[in-house]
């Protein structure tokens, strides 16, 4: 078995969520590539969830040593790749087995232990989610926020954020501001009524890339949706994955979803685009009122003198880059260990028992998933976007 992934840029991830150390193998990192090691350690904060509600209370320090593969600069800001792998571990130090030493033999509903029993048998670790765990996140993490930090100096920016948490919608000014006050404050009292409950929320995570040139991708396999749709659902409680109009562009008529095109000068191409007949998915940024248009403010681009008119087909035909805004849509599900009592089984016993989940666990695993989800698509825009470079000759 190897948790790998990737074609020009290769990661293997290795650890348990209880063992000693947690990490991962970079392969294809350009020598001398720089990486704001600052920057990195912000990312990884956001992914911890400090001073967030309804994230664990497990903070682990999350402190990068870098192994192999980079050369550190005074006062370790900065590295440069020396072009050989980055190896990077990240040691576990905040993790209570307890908990799960009482319960042994019990199957938590929503989690893995029953497939990864049935999978490899009693040298199976179970204990926190084992290799399965939310924790091997951070590694991925670590190597997305490089290719991240890459991505930018190309001119292509990502952002990400919290569309919904449970069956309420965030606003704008929240969304958009991922761990802010504006964000925390609007989500806190939600997560401490759930809490309250014993319970927990899913969430959905919207994903934003600019920047991103015509022409990346390739046919069948390798589209776009393709390759970030096999990264995507690597990442621990991700159930869902939509780009552009998504499931709401199934509901439509063609005429509705499709994107027409124009050339930008041509009156009839302004005319048509004030036309209420039907509501364009790219409205502007004064008339993202309220929360379920925020979500439509996809960017299209004139290209060669053609505009789109809309973007419903969220910067992708044919699994191909338009040049306009890549965006999609993750549903996360609800935190699967909760405090509520759930009706499981004793293997050990042969018995039906409750389980009450101990431990600290978070409200919504789709908070602290939008950083990762960030970095996970970062790992695949820029593998792609290499491939770009070699086709049109750098």
């Amino acid at each position: 078995m190897a948790s790998s992934i990737g074609k020009n840029i290769k990661i293997s991830i290795f650890g348990e969520s209880h063992g000693a150390a947690i990490g991962v193998v970079i392969e294809g990192i350009p020598s001398g590539a720089e990486i704001d090691l600052i920057e990195l350690k912000r990312l990884m904060m956001e992914r911890m969830g400090m001073d967030m509600p309804g994230t664990t209370a497990r903070k682990e320090p999350e402190n990068l040593e870098f192994l192999s593969g980079v050369r550190m600069e005074n006062y370790y800001s900065r590295c440069y790749a020396t072009g050989t792998p980055i190896s990077v571990i990240i040691r576990n130090e905040n993790f209570n087995s307890d908990d799960y030493a009482k319960n042994e033999g019990v199957l938590r509903p929503g989690h893995a232990d029953f497939t990864q029993l049935i999978k490899w048998g009693d040298y199976a670790d179970i204990v926190g989610g084992g290799h399965l765990s939310g924790r091997l996140t951070a590694p991925l993490a670590v190597a997305g926020g490089v290719c991240l930090q890459l991505l930018a100096k190309e001119g292509i920016e990502l952002s990400a954020g919290l569309r919904s948490l449970g069956r309420h919608e965030l606003s704008c000014k929240a969304s958009e501001a991922f761990g802010s006050e504006d964000f925390c404050s609007e989500i806190s009292k939600l997560v401490e009524d759930v809490k309250k409950e014993g319970d927990s929320l899913g969430g959905i995570v919207w994903v934003r890339a600019n920047g991103l040139p015509a022409g990346i991708g390739e046919p069948i396999f390798d589209k776009v949706e393709s390759r970030l749709g096999q990264m995507i659902f690597s990442i621990p409680a991700v159930k869902g994955l939509e780009f552009g109009s998504g499931f709401d562009g199934a509901r439509m008529k063609g005429s509705e979803n499709n994107d027409e095109f124009c050339f930008a000068d041509d009156k009839f191409c302004m005319a048509d685009e004030s036309s209420t007949d039907s509501q364009p998915a790219n409205l502007n940024d004064d008339e993202c009122g309220d929360a379920e248009f925020c979500f439509r403010n996809y960017k299209t681009k004139i290209l060669n003198g053609v505009k789109m008119m809309s973007n419903n087909c969220g910067g992708l035909l044919g699994g191909i880059t338009t040049g306009s805004e890549l965006y999609f849509q993750v549903a996360v599900k609800p935190t699967s260990s909760i405090s509520k009592s759930q009706k499981t089984v004793n293997l050990k016993t042969k018995q039906n028992v409750f389980l009450s989940t101990k431990g600290r666990h978070d409200v919504s695993v789709a908070i602290r998933t939008v950083p990762v989800i960030r970095a996970a698509t970062a790992l695949v825009l820029y593998d792609l976007f290499i491939d770009y470079k070699e086709n049109h000759n750098g």
